[in-house]
């Protein structure tokens, strides 16, 4: 309902001149960026209006313009003249008509003359009459439609502020859910970091408890080992002295006997030799134990 839109979108459908003209860098966009009616833009040629170069372009605009003007105050001097020229010649032909058998005079033409400035005068006052009545109606339809448009404009505003107000209402409402989110995920990210913790510290507990029960476990075998093997030395070496003290008991008496045998036999020889009457030498020894 923009009142620039319709008219640029009726003077395209009438192919009436338009000529774009762009200020502050803007470029023509193309046919697709447009809608249907106004497609057509597109394919103008549009005139730059800068800052820098203001009086050159007003140059160019003037001179892009100037044909279309022509052209239109051409087409108002041609309709102008032929209106003009067509009033006295109707008069005349009314006045002096092949059928009317009245010879023209100087008087019929002063009557002819007078009506025709009188008709065109006429004709004049209630034309411009007319341009007024429709210059009048036409800025009261473009002020109704200024203002219908500044309406239409000014709700369009209100609804694309609501409609951004409710946009930005639920990107409020998509990052709050979102920040919630976010900090029951932080919250249970720590709370499994803490049950991890506690679960890898009574893992850990376990295997040093674990560990120092093998310990202490290994080391009461190794002392049962260890008082064994010391159990067993002393029994061997128990042994071994028992062995050695039979050894040696033995050995003494096997030299008690021999000393017996001995000191029998040295008996026996010397009662032999007092019986033959030889002197006797007794030879004594000492065996030790």
């Amino acid at each position: 309902m923009d009142f620039v839109r319709l008219e640029t979108a009726s003077a395209l459908k009438r192919d009436i001149p338009v000529v774009p003209v762009l200020v502050h860098g803007a470029r023509m966009p193309r046919a697709e960026q447009l809608p249907k009616d106004l497609a057509e833009l597109a394919f103008r040629n549009g005139v730059e209006l800068t800052h820098a170069r203001w009086d050159s372009d007003i140059q160019v605009l003037v001179k892009a313009l100037s044909p279309h003007v022509e052209s239109s105050q051409k087409n108002a001097d041609r309709v102008n003249s032929a209106a003009s020229t067509d009033v006295p010649k109707a008069a005349q032909m009314k006045s002096t008509g092949p059928d009317s058998g009245v010879p023209q005079t100087a008087e019929a033409t002063a009557f002819v003359s007078a009506h025709s400035a009188k008709k065109s005068f006429t004709m004049i006052v209630a034309g411009s009459l007319t341009a007024l009545v429709i210059a009048g109606g036409r800025y009261a339809w473009y002020q109704k439609s200024s203002e219908r448009a500044e309406a239409i404009r000014q709700a369009a505003l209100l609804q694309e502020a609501k409609k951004q107000a409710a946009a930005e209402d639920l990107e409020a409402k998509k990052q709050a859910a979102e920040k919630a989110l976010a900090v029951e995920a932080e919250a249970k990210r720590r709370s499994q970091e803490m049950a991890a913790a506690e679960e890898r510290e009574k893992i850990g507990l376990a295997r040093e408890k674990a560990a120092a029960e093998k310990r202490e476990a290994d080391r009461r075998a190794q002392e049962i080992t260890d008082a064994k093997k010391r159990d067993a030395e002393r029994r061997d070496s128990a042994l071994a002295e028992e062995r050695e003290r039979m050894k040696l008991a033995r050995e003494n008496a096997l030299a008690e006997e021999r000393e017996k045998m001995r000191l029998a036999q040295e008996r026996a020889a010397a009662a032999q030799r007092a019986r033959a009457g030889r002197p006797i030498i007794s030879r004594h020894r000492t065996v030790g134990c």
